[in-house]
C-alpha cells in the first residue's frame, strides 16, 4: 500500500514536470514567433514590451497577448503594435491588431485582467496613448473564445481590485464666465465602474438625494458648515451604489460662477470624506450621476 502511494505521488509529480516543460517551450516559440512577426524598429526595446501568457479564456490553450513598441525618442512619442500569438490546428498563428501602429505617449499604462463569466472566462486589456484628456485615446480589447478584438473604451481606465476599475472622464464646466456666456475650464472626473457575469463593464449608477438625507449622516454637519461659511451652495446630491457620495455645489459672483463637488465614502451611515491629491475637500467641477 505504501509502495502503491509513493508511486502515485511520483507520477503525479512527474506529470506536473512535464506540464511545466511543455508550458516553458510553448512560451519561448509563441515569443519566437512574436519577435520575427513585431517590426524590426521594436526589437531595441524587447525589455519593454508588455506581454502576457496564460490561458485567458479557460479553454485549456495558452495565448500571448503583447503591446510591443519602438525605443524612446526625445519626444518621449513611441510606436505600439498590438498583437495575439496563439496556436489554430495545431499551428502557431500571430495576429496583428494594430497594422499601422498607434503613435503617441502612452498615457495610461497596458493592464490586462481575467475575470470569471457566467459562460467561462474572458481578458480585458487597456492602455490610452496621448496626453491626457480630450487628447487622450483610450483602448480597450477584449479576449474571449480564442478571439481578440477591440471593444469601445469608456475612458482612461485603471485597474482598481476585485473586478472594479476607475474610469476618468473629462469636461469643461469648472466655472461660468458671465461675460463670455460660457463655462471655462477643463476637469477630470473619476467614476466607478465593476466587470459583470457576462464580463461587461457596468458602472456603478448614482441617484440624487435630498439634502435632508446628507444632513443626517454621521460626519456630514462639519463639513457642511465650512460649506456654508466659504459662501458655497449645495445644488445637488448623488449616491452611487458602491456607497460614493458626491456632493455638488457652486458659488456666484459678479463675473462668475463656480463650480466644485465634495466626495465622500458611506459606511452604514457615516460617511468619510475624501480629500484629493493636494489634502483639500474641493474637486472642481460638476460631476454627473452617470459618466455616460
Amino acid at each position: 500500500m505504501m509502495r502503491k502511494s509513493v508511486l502515485i505521488v511520483v507520477l503525479l509529480l512527474l506529470t506536473m514536470v512535464g506540464a511545466a516543460q511543455n508550458t516553458t517551450s510553448q512560451k519561448k516559440e509563441f515569443l519566437q514567433a512574436l519577435k520575427a512577426a513585431a517590426p524590426k524598429e521594436t526589437l531595441a526595446a524587447f525589455d519593454d514590451w508588455k506581454v502576457f501568457y496564460d490561458d485567458f479564456d479557460y479553454d485549456g490553450k495558452s495565448e500571448i497577448i503583447a503591446v510591443v513598441m519602438t525605443p524612446s525618442s526625445e519626444d518621449d512619442d513611441k510606436t505600439y503594435y498590438l498583437f495575439l500569438v496563439h496556436r489554430i490546428n495545431g499551428d502557431v498563428k500571430v495576429e496583428s491588431l494594430t497594422d499601422e501602429g498607434l503613435v503617441g505617449f502612452l498615457y495610461s499604462d497596458v493592464e490586462l485582467h481575467r475575470f470569471s463569466t457566467k459562460d467561462g472566462a474572458e481578458a480585458l486589456l487597456s492602455f490610452s496613448i496621448g496626453w491626457g484628456g480630450p487628447g487622450a485615446i483610450n483602448y480597450l480589447y477584449k479576449f474571449s473564445n480564442d478571439n481578440l478584438a477591440e471593444i469601445e473604451s469608456p475612458g482612461a481606465l485603471k485597474w482598481l481590485a476585485d473586478r472594479e476599475y476607475t474610469c476618468v472622464t473629462t469636461d469643461l464646466n469648472m466655472m461660468y464666465d458671465k461675460n463670455a456666456r460660457m463655462t471655462v475650464g477643463r476637469c477630470y472626473y473619476t467614476y466607478y465602474l465593476y466587470v459583470d457575469d457576462n464580463g461587461d463593464l457596468q458602472e456603478y449608477p448614482g441617484k440624487e438625494m435630498s439634502y435632508s438625507w446628507l444632513a443626517g449622516l454621521t460626519n456630514s454637519d462639519k463639513l457642511l458648515r465650512q460649506v456654508k461659511a466659504d459662501g458655497m451652495k449645495i445644488t445637488n446630491v448623488i449616491l452611487r451604489t458602491n456607497g460614493i457620495v458626491d456632493v455638488n455645489m457652486e458659488k456666484e459672483t459678479e463675473e462668475e460662477i463656480s463650480y466644485s463637488y465634495i466626495r465622500g465614502r458611506l459606511e452604514g451611515h457615516t460617511v468619510t470624506w475624501i480629500r484629493d491629491e493636494y489634502g483639500e475637500f474641493y474637486h472642481d467641477g460638476i460631476i454627473s450621476t452617470s459618466m455616460r
